[in-house]
């Protein structure tokens, strides 16, 4: 009789364990068979798990709280549309959380294919002025610990600027030092810019 209440007892602390891990590590399978044990040998399985339940509980709270606290959440887009006539203004939207160290919003900028830019080059940058003041390689972001984060910021197209189908890479970075600034996450996006009608 002791034994069965022993196994009863670490059957249903199992089950209890597996049912708290089932939402972010999908082990609810775990927890059924574990009960089709319980009862198949005859234990108060619905008593076990409820004291065991009770007393686990505030780690199934702690858990959830450090789950949240590190998933990343990362959404970018183009407002409005993506078709654009030169002289017009380009607006990116971001809505970032996770955690930063010196974070900021950027969007790099590549020419048409086969097409430069008038200083000769093939891309440019356009940051979020709220989340970096400057494009100094030493100058840390602004979003600092956990983070988050909506913004929007422009892009005003040159006039001189050719026609053609540009692609834009809208990033999050972490400044960690010179030279050292990781992708945190981005967005592809494809805009097609034309002469004035």
């Amino acid at each position: 009789m002791q034994l069965k209440k022993t196994l009863g007892f670490l059957l249903g602390a199992l089950a209890t364990l597996s049912g708290i891990l089932s939402l972010p590590y999908n082990l609810g399978r775990i927890t059924a068979w574990l009960s089709a044990v319980g009862v198949s040998i005859g234990i108060d399985f619905v008593r076990i798990i409820l004291y065991v339940g009770i007393a686990l509980f505030p780690v199934y709270l702690a858990a959830n709280a450090i789950l949240y606290f590190r998933r990343i959440s990362f959404e970018a887009e183009i407002v409005d549309k993506k078709e654009f006539e030169v002289g017009e203004t380009v607006f990116f939207k971001v809505r970032f959380r996770g955690n930063l160290k010196n974070g900021f919003f950027d969007t790099m900028i590549k020419a048409p294919e086969g097409k430069h830019l008038p200083d000769g080059s093939d891309h440019i940058w356009c940051w979020d002025r709220e989340t970096l003041p400057d494009s100094y390689p030493n100058t840390p972001g602004k979003l600092h610990g956990f983070v988050v984060k909506a913004s929007t910021w422009g892009w005003p197209i040159p006039l001189e600027y050719p026609t053609g189908e540009y692609t834009l890479y809208i990033r999050v970075y972490d400044h960690l030092g010179v030279g050292n600034r990781p992708v945190i996450r981005e967005k592809k996006e494809i805009i097609t810019i034309v002469s004035r009608i």
